[in-house]
């Protein structure tokens, strides 16, 4: 017949063996111990079967390495950056409760008070040297030193293009000066006495904003630099002999007690721990491993 002369002859072929009981299925789709037989069936198939899937395009692409964020940073760095906040609630337990100490006009507040003037008395020549008082060189000197300190670590970070670290700076200045604002009202210590006779400031004297922001800045200059190189002790000597300059400056000032300026210091803590913890958490990579 016509119809059936037209038809193309498609060889027949013998029954799928298989390798044994329990074995898989061949990987190709087509069965068979005869290599010549497989071939024809996927001629006639006008495929390749599997080896034409590989092929398909955009299969064997690489997708691109995404960066690791710190959501993303391996559990290592999470733990690293998280001290950071361990030593933030730490330094907050502690401002708690030197703040309740001074709050309940603590014997022991006291005397620490009087020892540590007696000390800067002895050390400099307070209360009658130049130093001392509101009039004296040691307010303008500390106010000086804050402020070239506080320049000095915004400048490196500009300089190093961390923008964002700079940024975090600026926003933990701001909180400790509210935290301050909060604070002074709430404990309501007033200032120290003048020993010349001259008039008592109005305002209240805990915690020591000045030393606060000081300690502030330090921890925050020693995240930023590589820890351990010659860089970072010189930053951590040089940071030291900030906070205790602006904190000796406060007590000759006649400003703040030592225990306002021990309160700063804890309070510096408590907002730079945080800020560091949250710069080493958005930036695992660059956080305390700058340059030295």
């Amino acid at each position: 017949m016509a119809g059936a002369a037209a038809r193309p002859h498609r060889p027949r072929l013998p029954p799928a063996r298989r390798a044994g009981s329990g074995a898989g299925r061949q990987p190709d789709r087509v069965r068979g111990a005869d290599p010549d037989v497989r071939r024809r069936r996927l001629a006639l198939q006008g495929g390749h079967g599997q080896e034409a899937r590989r092929r398909r395009p955009g299969r064997g692409r690489s997708r691109r390495a995404r960066p690791v964020t710190g959501a993303q940073a391996p559990a290592g760095t999470v733990a690293a950056a998280s001290r950071y906040l361990v030593a933030s609630a730490v330094s907050a337990v502690a401002l708690l409760v030197l703040t309740v100490q001074v709050t309940a006009r603590s014997d022991a507040v006291g005397a620490f008070d009087a020892d540590a003037r007696a000390l800067a008395d002895r050390a400099l020549g307070a209360p009658d040297g130049p130093w001392a008082g509101a009039g004296g060189w040691a307010d303008p000197a500390g106010s000086a030193l804050l402020a070239a300190g506080v320049l000095a670590v915004l400048g490196l970070l500009l300089a190093r293009r961390r923008f964002g670290a700079a940024l975090w700076v600026a926003a933990g200045l701001s909180v400790q000066f509210a935290a301050e604002t909060l604070l002074e009202p709430l404990v309501g210590r007033p200032a120290p006495v003048p020993a010349d006779g001259a008039p008592q400031d109005a305002g209240y004297s805990f915690p020591s904003g000045h030393t606060a922001s000081a300690t502030l800045v330090l921890v925050v200059l020693l995240v930023v630099v590589r820890a351990g190189t010659r860089r970072w002790w010189l930053c951590l000597g040089a940071g030291a002999l900030l906070v205790t300059a602006v904190g000796v400056s406060r007590v000759l000032a006649e400003a703040h007690h030592a225990a306002d300026v021990a309160g700063g210091c804890l309070l510096g803590l408590t907002v730079g721990c945080a800020v560091a913890w949250r710069l080493d958490a958005r930036d695992p990579n660059s956080s305390g491993k700058e340059a030295g």
